[in-house]
């Protein structure tokens, strides 16, 4: 079996704001919106050439679509957006008014994210890889070692 794409799809109240949010500071576009589903798509080019469609999918938590014992808002749900610029995304995304929840910083894993807050109160982690601190590689070996 072949997988062609995987999205989520958020359950929540809020299309509209959504799709403001998702337009405004991550840059997606909407490829299908009706009074109950909003889906929208990015598409990018990677680190290797390669043309890359990212997409994200709202509906109303109260569709008939969804199995009723499913029929609530989406929530406690991390969504993580890889940017080469992420600097430059959170000062545009804060400047804009967007909340900020976590300060852009750089962790000793190898990574430089900050973290936002969509319409929704899902969780936004952006992020850059970078490399990781010498002390962590060196303990991260150790700890291989002693498996």
């Amino acid at each position: 079996m072949t997988l062609n794409l995987i999205y989520p799809l958020i359950c929540t109240g809020k299309l509209a704001e959504s799709r403001d949010f998702y337009r405004r500071h991550l840059g997606f576009g909407v490829v299908f919106e009706s009074d109950w589903y909003l889906h929208m798509e990015r598409r990018d080019v990677d680190r290797e050439g390669v043309e890359r469609a990212h997409q994200i999918a709202f509906i109303l938590p109260d569709h008939d679509t969804l199995p009723v014992t499913h029929r609530r808002p989406t929530s406690g749900l991390v969504l993580s957006f890889e940017f080469a610029e992420v600097d430059l995304l959170h000062d545009a995304m804060r400047d804009a008014g967007a909340p900020i929840l976590w300060p852009l910083h750089d962790e000793e894993f190898g990574q430089r994210h900050f973290m936002s807050e969509d319409p929704n109160g899902l969780l936004l982690d952006i992020i850059k890889p970078i490399p990781p601190a010498p002390e962590f590689v060196a303990r991260m070996a150790g700890t291989a070692a002693a498996d």
